[in-house]
Parts: C-alpha cells; structure tokens; sequence
C-alpha cells in the first residue's frame, strides 16, 4: 500500500502486517475505522484513533463486535454489538457507565462550581459540548452509519455489496442529497426546556430552519 506523498512517500506491506496482527483484530479494523471517523462518517472530537486502537488490542469482545458488525444485519445480532459498542465508547471517553451516565457525569465534573456562590451561566460560558461523550441516541445513527460503511467494504467485490440502504441508517435523503441522521426524538426533557427557557419568552428564541423548528437557548 503506497502511504505519504512526496520524500515521505513509502510502501507498508500489507501482507507482512496482517502476519503480525491477530486474525480477529484485523477483521475487526474496516469497522473500527469506520466507527472512529473516516471519508463517510464523523469521528468523535479529540479522540483519535490511537487511544481507541490500543483499547480495541486488548479486548476480543470488542473485536467480536466489530469483526461482524456489517452482518449484523443478517444475523440478528445488531442490538446486542450495539451494546457492546457502547461500552467501548465509554471506554474511549475513560468511562464505565452507560452513555448517557456517562455523558451527564463528564458534565457535571468539568462544569461544576468550584465556588459556593459561583454563578453557574458564569461556568457555562466555557461550556464546549463537543468534549462530552455522545448521547445514546446520537450513538446508535453513528453506530447505523458504521454498519452501513462497513457493510458496503466487506462486501467491495460484489456488484451489489450490502442490502442495506443509506436512508434510515444513520442518513436522510434529502431531495438528492443525503444528510447525516444525527439522533431521533426530543433533543433534551421538557422539564429541563422549560427550566431554560422562560414560557413567556420562547418564542423570542424560536427559528425556522429547513422546515424543522430548531431553538437557541439562553440562561
């Protein structure tokens, strides 16, 4: 494989490596890229791929899941590699709990008061939630758009090589354009919108965009 350009140009063997890894880790690895972000899916912020891949080396269940994730699908089995494949997001992220657990913990520990009279919109201004593992939802149309890729590149000979379809994996198409399903159902409770945004000012706050009601929320 021709890897670089100009004087850092070389060739890695592709055989010589495969000889190397463990025949499990290298079933695992199209899912794996496409998972932690390639030409066709996001990549979760700041992570990499390095930290992730020495956490892949290190668990054959993981492996499991990712080695047979594109035909999970055919076999029945997607839940269950789902969940699996969220224990290893949490592992990513430096996490044992479930997601959205984990997502709120991460929050509350960067976030929180240092001061007992702090304000919190003070905090909040340095909030970057990028930084914050993805929510459950989030994950499974990440984890559907992995499936879909990796469907497609397990199968790169055939003339027709996944069953599965973009629209309703992680994609919308859109007229003829497909866009990026980033979750379904309600992006936060409504108790938590209603402590945000006062009943009297929300429509202050309320735009339009691409058919869709969308808010901007302001403490």
């Amino acid at each position: 494989m021709e890897y670089g350009t100009g004087n850092s140009k070389r060739y890695i063997n592709i055989t010589k490596l495969h000889t190397g890894l463990e025949p499990s880790l290298c079933t695992s690895l199209p899912a794996f890229h496409a998972l932690t972000g390639c030409d066709y899916n996001s990549s979760f912020f700041q992570k990499r791929k390095i930290r992730p891949f020495k956490l892949l080396t290190k668990n054959l269940i993981y492996q499991k899941a990712l080695a047979d994730l594109g035909v999970a699908h055919v076999t029945g089995t997607r839940d269950e590699f789902f969940e699996t494949l969220e224990e290893f997001v949490c592992d990513i992220y430096g996490t044992k709990n479930l997601l959205n657990t984990a997502r709120f913990q991460t929050f509350c520990r960067n976030y929180k008061s240092n001061k007992k009279n702090e304000s919190f919109k003070k905090i909040l201004k340095k909030c970057d939630p990028s930084t914050l593992p993805p929510s459950k939802a989030e994950l499974r149309q990440h984890l559907l758009r992995t499936q879909y890729i990796t469907s497609i590149w397990r199968n790169a000979d055939l003339q027709v090589p996944s069953s599965l379809t973009p629209n309703g994996n992680g994609l919308i198409l859109n007229m003829d354009n497909l866009d990026f399903n980033w979750f379904e159902g309600d992006c936060l409770p409504q108790s938590v919108y209603d402590a945000i945004v006062h009943q009297r000012t929300k429509e202050n706050f309320r735009y339009m965009a691409e058919g869709k009601l969308t808010y901007m929320f302001f403490l």
